[in-house]
């Protein structure tokens, strides 16, 4: 009865769904007589409108020159190599790119390599079998691969590739990590020479300026070591009982070290719901912040001088507090380029934007003085994520470049922080944004991206 009543329309609903979802067995368009002909006439194929291999392979990433401005290396990989990329370097003298790494290279440092290869081979071989089925054969095959991927207990092996490479300074000699490790390799030479082989990832942040020595990220610390006498040093300091580290930059001189760190405090409400997903219902809670809430996290910007740390122990010695925000009822964020340090590591320069307040300013923190002053004020009336692209940077000459609004659109600006209202002035024009900018080493040139002649298309300024 209760069968009758309640369960029978359910299973009946359920067996017309699995019906519909059953996969098509009509015969593919590519074999039926009118379409065949209708092909045979345009001289077009399904192929050609829905291939099924995409025209184009990945695109190059990671850039970098050498000091030297001859070698440029880049990630790179083939059309037919897929999920992974492999350093490429160019030279300007020859005109040429040469492949540097390759799974069989890097498969002397790393034992799951051959197999990641033996894969591959595999791989490929079924793919070129199944790219000789029909239209209707091709998609089935698919959705089958996609179902063994979902239902596989372990990953297959796979060949991961390697970073972009960092430069040293002081040669033509670069540095990168694979499988977590960290690598260094001078032109010329066949192979690169491992530096790490740990079980936690590791990553080059840069080289020490005499080109003699590596700064790397592992975990969530930052550290340094020279090649010569093999000792290791961390240069993150013990950053205040609830402060998570979130980055940090290196001066030029590589005497101080720039840390920014946040606090995540625990949700202010919480709300009460039932999940019906096992077998059982089961109630459970979620934190969750409505639009009268006060922000309960804290974000910070540490200076840390290495010179002067306790050498017993680095980690000691208490940074100086640039920048913070305590959260609060009005949302607050800092806008800081990659490179925020002044040429002589004396200064840094950064953003900040109140969102309630529309309150845009920049202000340098003088290092010595252990001083924060701000130099120019503004009250931006565009998107709100604008203020924090503002990617401010020095300039060789001491003065400031910066992305601002004040124009309408998002472009370069020139100022000076020694003057009232850091006297700015524009360097890029017209209705169009621009996006992070570059700028040569000795000043003498600005490169920026955007979409000029079309917003669809970015282009290099």
């Amino acid at each position: 009865r209760i069968l009758g009543t309640f369960m029978l329309p359910s299973v009946l609903l359920l067996a017309q769904v699995k019906a519909a979802s059953i996969t098509p067995t009509a015969p593919p368009l590519s074999v039926d007589p009118k379409i065949a002909a209708l092909e045979k006439k345009s001289g077009l194929k399904f192929d050609d409108l829905f291939p099924r291999q995409p025209f184009f392979g990945r695109t190059a990433s990671g850039h970098a020159w050498s000091p030297s401005d001859r070698y440029l290396t880049y990630v790179w990989n083939g059309y037919d190599e897929r999920a992974y990329g492999d350093l490429w370097l160019f030279d300007k003298t020859t005109g040429k790119s040469v492949r540097l790494t390759s799974p069989e290279l890097m498969a002397r440092f790393d034992k799951t390599v051959p197999k990641a290869i033996e894969q591959k081979k595999k791989d490929d071989a079924e793919l070129a079998e199944a790219l000789k089925k029909n239209d209707l054969d091709w998609r089935e095959w698919r959705l089958k691969k996609k179902e063994e991927d979902r239902d596989r207990k372990e990953p297959l092996p796979r060949y991961e590739g390697v970073s972009a490479a960092k430069w040293s300074e002081s040669g033509d000699e670069f540095a990168f990590s694979f499988r977590g490790d960290l690598y260094r390799w001078k032109v010329g030479e066949p192979a690169p020479k491992r530096l790490t082989r740990t079980q936690d990832g590791e990553s080059v942040v840069e080289w020490t300026k005499d080109g003699q020595g590596l700064v790397y990220q592992r975990g969530g610390a930052i550290y340094r070591t020279k090649f010569a006498q093999g000792f290791e040093e961390q240069l993150t300091p013990k950053l205040p009982d609830g402060v998570a580290y979130a980055g940090a930059s290196l001066s030029p001189d590589g005497e101080k070290l720039l840390v920014n760190g946040f606090k995540n405090k625990p949700s202010a409400r919480k709300i009460a719901y039932v999940s019906y997903r096992g077998r059982f219902p089961e109630a459970k809670t979620w934190d969750r912040n409505v639009s009268d809430d006060l922000f309960p996290d804290e974000s910070f910007v540490y200076l840390y001088d290495l010179k002067t740390a306790d050498p017993a122990d680095p980690r000691e010695d208490k940074p100086w507090e640039v920048w913070k925000w305590a959260g609060g009822k009005s949302w607050q964020e800092i806008a800081m380029s990659s490179r925020p340090w002044s040429a002589d590591s004396k200064r840094i320069v950064f953003g900040t934007w109140n969102r309630d307040d529309k309150a845009f300013t920049l202000a340098t923190a003088d290092i010595e003085k252990r001083e924060v002053k701000t130099f120019y004020k503004s009250s931006p009336k565009g998107e709100h994520t604008t203020p924090g692209m503002a990617d401010p940077m020095f300039l060789p000459d001491g003065k400031i470049v910066a992305l601002l609004d004040n124009s309408g659109y998002r472009h370069a600006w020139r100022l000076d922080p020694s003057a009232e209202g850091g006297a700015p002035e524009q360097l890029t024009t017209g209705n169009w944004e621009a996006y992070p900018l570059r700028v040569a080493k000795d000043g003498s040139r600005l490169w920026v991206t955007g979409g000029k002649d079309n917003p669809a298309i970015q282009q290099l300024h």
